[in-house]
């Protein structure tokens, strides 16, 4: 990991301004850009974001709510070290959210394997797939395996974290944290919860018309 640089609920966020991400240049070397692309985030480097570099689970949280709200889907890859790291806070709140969010969700939420690198999970997703990532990492040292890096900037998006305050500029995102880091959790939460339910429900869909054609 490298730090370098719709709901009918109360909002858990301000935001002050926001635009179609489907308004970026592309110059050929990017992938097509709409707001419900699927992303893929580079987990620790969130929760590390910001000038004191103390690590935040609602840091990373609150960017996931604001692509959700937008539509965009995502999936995150976690340093092996992440849990560790969490459980050190004095807090546990952290570590339990996070530990939560990878049974629930393992197919979005993916701790990549122990002595390995986030990073290379990162890059390697975006390029076979042809993604953008979100980090405010540039990953210097991947350059020459991965000229898009260079030659397509615009395929990393980086947030800025100020006091209570965000913005991811390349999605018109503008915001305010105004809520408890809890209510927060429980707005993604809501949003995966949908997700998990619209999948089930296609696969019972999927057997039941495959019962019927075994039976037909």
């Amino acid at each position: 990991m490298n730090t370098e640089s719709s709901s009918t609920s109360k909002p858990c966020v301000s935001n002050k301004h926001q635009t179609s991400a489907a308004s970026l240049p592309d110059n050929g070397n990017s992938p097509a850009k709409s707001a419900n692309d699927k992303l893929v985030v580079d987990g620790m480097n969130l929760i590390f974001a910001g000038v004191n570099q103390q690590p935040n689970l609602t840091k990373l949280l609150v960017v996931l709510v604001e692509l959700k709200r937008i539509g965009s889907n995502f999936i995150c890859f976690f340093d092996a070290s992440t849990y560790w790291r969490l459980a050190n806070l004095p807090c546990d709140r952290d570590v339990k959210n996070y530990n939560a969010l990878v049974r629930e969700f393992p197919d979005i939420f993916v701790p990549v394997p122990a002595g390995k690198q986030a990073d290379d999970y990162i890059l390697a997703y975006a390029n076979r797939h042809n993604l953008r990532v979100v980090s405010n990492d540039c990953y210097r040292e991947y350059t020459d395996r991965y000229p898009w890096l260079k030659n397509a900037p615009e395929r990393r998006i980086p947030v800025l974290f100020f006091g209570d305050n965000y913005c991811i500029e390349e999605l018109g995102i503008d915001g305010q944290i105004e809520c408890h880091p809890l209510e927060i959790s429980q707005r993604l939460w809501g949003y995966l919860d949908m997700i998990k339910h619209a999948k089930v429900k296609a696969l019972n869909h999927f057997e039941m018309a495959t019962h019927r054609m075994a039976f037909a």
